[in-house]
Formats: C-alpha cells, structure tokens, sequence
C-alpha cells in the first residue's frame, strides 16, 4: 500500500489534526501506553495470535508507545507505526504479508527503510494538500516561512516545532534561517 492510497481510504481521519487512532481502530489496532527508557518510541506487534507478554485475549495487532514521551512525540510515533502497519505489512491489495510482523525501531536515522517510514508518517500526519490549504494555496508564493507560522501549524496539527518546520522545508525547499 501507498501513501495515496491510505490517505484516500481514511478520508475521514485527515482533517487536522488528523486522527491517528481513528485509523488505527479502523483497523482494529490496538494502542497500549507504557513508561519506558526515552531510548524507546514504540513498536508494533501483528498477528494471529496473542503474544504471551499480553495477559487479554485477542489482542493481535497493537503498538506500543512510550507515555514518557511528550504527547506531539507519540503521535508521530503512531503515525511512524502505522507506516509500518501499511507499507510493511499490507500489500498492495490490503491483504497481509505473512502471518506474523514485528518492528521495534533501530534507532539509526540513516536507516533507509525508517527514513522511508517516517515520509510516511510525516504525510500522514501532516498532508501536504492540507498545509496548502492551511497557508490559503499561497504557499509557493510565500518567500520566507517565520517561527510564528511554524507554532501555528505545529498546533494545529498537534505536532512539534521540529516536526512541521521539517515537513514545511521538505515540502517547500526551504532551507532558510527559521
């Protein structure tokens, strides 16, 4: 599956801030919260059956994420997740890949496939066509972006500083003092 294509199929979730764990129920994924080492974001854990460290039943597609981390953190993290509840285990067709996908970030960012994931989050989270809209289809036009801009859209998405003026200089080539 592409971005595109879950954007399209989740039409309903993507008004900002988008509702990341409506898409997750759609799917019947559920979100466990837990206090770990700030060295661990999240995980996810699919397949068809419970895990022994899982004491309910039927539990088997969730992810974890870390409570200890700022609330903008977690979201991006469960946007990451489900990039690789997409991209990874889900064909084209919506169909799963293997019966059991397990992923715990490696924590390394040169990581093509984690950079491939967190695109994947970032447009999720953060649709380009509505930052568009946001800034009024003016967007190209604008020459500078300013740090209040940024606080702005970061809360309206419900993201951090750094996660929406990346995604802003991703999308735009921005590169400038902001």
């Amino acid at each position: 599956m592409n971005i595109e294509k879950v954007k399209k199929e989740h039409i309903e979730f993507l008004t900002p801030p988008v509702d990341l764990i409506g898409i997750a129920k759609k799917h019947d994924i559920t979100i466990f919260y837990g206090k770990y080492s700030d060295d661990f974001s999240g995980a996810i854990y699919v397949s068809d059956k419970t895990p022994q460290i899982i004491k309910e039943e039927n539990y088997f597609k969730f992810i974890i994420l870390n409570s200890n981390h700022a609330v903008t953190r977690q979201r991006f993290t469960l946007a990451h997740e489900l990039g690789h509840y997409f991209l990874d285990y889900l064909d084209e067709s919506g169909q799963y890949r293997e019966s059991i996908y397990e992923h715990r970030d490696s924590g390394n960012r040169l990581d093509k496939d984690e950079f491939r994931i967190n695109n994947f989050a970032a447009e999720l989270i953060m649709p380009s066509e509505s930052l568009f809209k946001e800034l009024n289809n003016n967007f190209f036009k604008v020459t500078e972006i300013d740090l209040e801009l940024v606080r702005d859209l970061a809360k309206i998405y419900q993201v951090s500083f750094d996660a929406m003026r990346n995604r802003l200089r991703w999308i735009r080539g921005f590169y400038g003092q902001f």
